[in-house]
């Protein structure tokens, strides 16, 4: 009996700290609508800087919803596709945002192993909260490419809301969803280095596209890593997209012959003018063609 009621102790504390936990992020995570798109933002700083995913915001206005069920539009100053992020100013409050600024955290001091937690706006819910757990920290050939993978159930809306940790710190931005419970998240670290730099990819391909887990029969098909393939669902008139014929359903898979990593390098510094190859998925056969940036 004892060790039941203990159990119930230890069980009960815990939802406690969940719950002021709960409370403790809900102020500085918004609702960000756009007419093609809904998802989720962190006021970042005093200065009321929200961040959210890039395929978040397709266009360059948003409407920002507060906890308090307040609304403000707002406009994008800054995106990069490579990190699927992007920074909205509202156009008015910004002082009142500012007070509600999450306390980021150090993302490089995360170990598999910590408890995180994640906030969103999924299928039309409120400041939903999910327990998860770090598995690990994905680097590539840059500090653009690391991202930390935890399991922790996230849902369509979740986009751009706050991976944070148990004492409330945000580390990441959630961002794409790989399947089995696993989600990735941009490091807050490198959401710092975005917004100092303020870069901007308004060169981009003209495309708008969601990230998708392909079918292991198409990859072993076509030899394809298993990473995810970018869904096209817009491209934009007379973009580079749209002069290399690629087409709305079309499953970009691979850049180069090197896989999507090298996709968000090219984007982020090929020269201009300079072309590069690109796979796609259309009908379940492979097409190559050759994409050429703008100056």
């Amino acid at each position: 009996m004892a060790t039941l009621l203990d159990d119930l102790r230890r069980a009960s504390a815990t939802s406690t700290e969940l719950t002021a936990l709960a409370e403790q992020l809900a102020p500085s995570v918004v609702a960000v609508r756009t007419p093609r798109s809904t998802g989720s933002g962190v006021i970042w700083n005093e200065t009321g800087v929200i961040v959210t995913n890039h395929h978040v915001v397709p266009g360059e206005q948003a409407e920002v919803v507060l906890v308090d069920g307040r609304r403000w539009p707002a406009e994008v100053t800054a995106r990069s596709e490579q990190l699927d992020l992007a920074a909205l100013r509202t156009k008015g409050g910004a002082d009142a945002l500012g007070r509600q600024a999450a306390t980021i955290g150090d993302s490089s001091k995360i170990r598999p192993g910590e408890l995180v937690v994640a906030m969103g706006n999924p299928a039309g819910e409120r400041n939903a909260l999910t327990l998860g757990i770090v598995i690990a920290r994905t680097s590539g050939s840059g500090d653009d490419d690391e991202r930390i993978q935890a399991a922790v159930t996230l849902r369509p809306g979740n986009s751009g809301g706050a991976l944070a940790d148990v004492r409330g710190r945000v580390v990441g931005i959630p961002h794409l969803i790989v399947g089995g419970g696993l989600a990735l998240s941009v490091p807050s670290n490198a959401v710092d280095r975005f917004l100092q730099t303020g870069r901007a990819t308004g060169d981009r391909l003209g495309i708008l596209g969601r990230w998708v887990e392909l079918p292991r029969s198409v990859r072993e098909r076509h030899g394809l890593s298993d990473r995810p393939g970018l869904l096209l669902l817009a491209i934009q008139p007379g973009s580079p997209a749209e002069s290399a014929g690629l087409l709305l359903g079309d499953v970009v898979v691979d850049a180069e012959g090197s896989g999507l990593r090298d996709l968000s390098r090219w984007l982020a510094a090929v020269s201009a003018d300079q072309s590069s190859r690109l796979a796609a998925l259309r009908g379940g056969d492979l097409h190559w063609v050759e994409v050429r940036r703008p100056r």
